[in-house]
């Protein structure tokens, strides 16, 4: 999979399908995506509206937009959060119809610019380039085409209170410093339990950490690795 940042000027607006609702909307960013299918929307975005007086409600019904709710308000800055389901059978989601996509942030909408990104299966990638091309073929910039890459948890939130005081002791004692500072008796007598619930505790959260970070082959590739480590020792 590949992530495409473009950044499109302003000449887009009309064809993607958002006259109607930039005429009314000074910046328009979206926050949150929960659900995208090639002509429905669901996400969390934050507009800027023009005028003070017109309300985001006033919304509905332009640019696809059939259910909106303001979550949050900012009367200084005249912006609003809100909850928007779009349906478009054209613009936007016509023009890339053909491929497998999902939206990814940032995704701005701007009186001057489009900045969006998109990620796709590789092998479409050049596809999608070339339709650039022939679509918006002097009026777009890709900024970045870059990999994905697996997001890794906050490892704390994947272990036990129990199982985090007993890495956050035996770190701060030097049990994994080499050569260690404290042995595994010494440091099991510290929580009152034995060298082998001590030792079942830190393979459990090994184990964790190990499936969080990485893929299934590349625990096949550490177990061999270490098991012939430890067969030279």
């Amino acid at each position: 999979m590949r992530r495409i940042l473009l950044e499109i000027s302003k000449n887009f607006i009309d064809p993607m399908g958002f006259r109607e609702l930039m005429e009314h909307v000074e910046r328009l960013e979206i926050i949150h995506i929960y659900r995208y299918d090639k002509k429905n929307l669901t996400a969390i975005q934050l507009f800027r509206m023009k005028d003070p007086l017109f309300h985001p409600k006033n919304l509905i019904g332009k640019s696809g937009i059939l259910y909106l709710e303001v979550l949050e308000e900012n009367e200084k800055e005249n912006e609003y959060v809100c909850l928007v389901r779009t349906h478009h059978d054209a613009g936007f989601h016509a023009i890339f119809e053909d491929f497998n996509l999902l939206l990814d942030f940032p995704l701005i909408i701007t009186q001057t610019i489009i900045k969006l990104a998109l990620i796709c299966p590789e092998f479409q990638l050049s596809q999608i380039i070339e339709h650039l091309k022939n679509v918006v073929p002097n009026d777009h910039k890709i900024l970045n085409i870059s990999p994905i890459k697996r997001e890794t948890k906050d490892l704390k939130s994947i272990l036990t209170e129990k199982q985090i005081e007993v890495m956050s002791v035996a770190v701060n004692k030097g049990y994994f410093e080499i050569p260690r500072k404290i042995s595994s008796k010494d440091l099991a007598n510290l929580f009152d339990i034995s060298p082998s619930a001590l030792n079942e505790h830190i393979r459990k959260v090994e184990r964790k950490i190990f499936h969080t970070i990485f893929r299934d082959e590349d625990i096949d590739l550490l177990r061999t690795h270490l098991q012939k480590s430890d067969s030279k020792k």
